[in-house]
C-alpha cells in the first residue's frame, strides 16, 4: 500500500534515486494504491553523473524537485495471489515513465513481478517471479 507522502526508490537507470509521492492515479477519492498503478511524485535524491561507473548516456538530467511519473513495480506490503501464496518484498520501488507509458530508460534493476501484466514492461526485466 502506497499512500501520499511515501518515499519510493527508483530501480531504473534514469538518474533518480528516490521519489516522494504526492498524487495517486485512478480515482479522486483514492487513499492508497497498489502494485501496477501509476503515481506522480517529486525527486528527492539524484544519482551523480558517474554513479558507480555507469556507462549509460542519460538524455535527460533531473534536478531536485523535478516532477516525474512512475509505475509501481514492487511493494513491501503483502501481495496475495489467487493460488493462495503470499509475497512480501523488501522495499517499495518504481520505474520512471514518459507520458505515453514508455519507460524512460532501457535498463531496469532487480526482479519483476508477473502481476504487472504489462508485456512492454515485463520484457525489460531479466527475472520474473
Amino acid at each position: 500500500m502506497i499512500l501520499k507522502q511515501t518515499i519510493i526508490s527508483v530501480t531504473d537507470k534514469s538518474g533518480l534515486n528516490c521519489i516522494k509521492v504526492f498524487q495517486l492515479y485512478g480515482g479522486f477519492w483514492r487513499k492508497f494504491t497498489k502494485l501496477g498503478f501509476y503515481v506522480k511524485g517529486s525527486c528527492k535524491q539524484i544519482k551523480p553523473k558517474n554513479y558507480k561507473n555507469d556507462n549509460v548516456v542519460r538524455k535527460k538530467f533531473f534536478k531536485k524537485g523535478h516532477i516525474a511519473r512512475a509505475l509501481l513495480t514492487r511493494q513491501s506490503y503483502n501481495i496475495h495471489r489467487k493460488d493462495g501464496c503470499t509475497l512480501k518484498l523488501k522495499d517499495n520501488t518504481s520505474i520512471t515513465i514518459k507520458k505515453k507509458k514508455i519507460p524512460l530508460s532501457k535498463y531496469i534493476l532487480g526482479p519483476g513481478l508477473i502481476d504487472l501484466r504489462r508485456k512492454k514492461f515485463l520484457s525489460l526485466f531479466h527475472y520474473k517471479f
